[in-house]
């Protein structure tokens, strides 16, 4: 694999695996790969920093029921997603 084939999958997987970064489900050798890769690519910071933001607004309580995490998403999302 040349080097720019090398880059771009490192980008890809790393691309991947935000989503398990961010809900703590990474293993210690994914985080260091994805927070390495991180240092050098804006535009996984950014989705990095836009998956943050979504997974603390999907999981603060809301004022008005009290709810948080899986019990706010709708019953047919959950049907959806399954």
């Amino acid at each position: 694999m040349n080097q720019s084939a090398d880059s771009q999958f490192r980008h890809r997987q790393a691309w991947e695996l935000i989503p398990w970064l961010v809900n703590g489900r990474a293993t210690a050798e994914e985080r260091r790969a994805v927070e390495e890769h991180l240092s050098d690519c804006a535009d996984c910071r950014g989705e990095y920093e836009f998956q943050t933001r979504l997974h603390a607004a999907m999981n603060a309580p809301t004022a008005a029921d009290g709810a948080a995490g899986p019990a706010r998403v709708p019953a047919a999302l959950w049907r959806r997603i399954d």
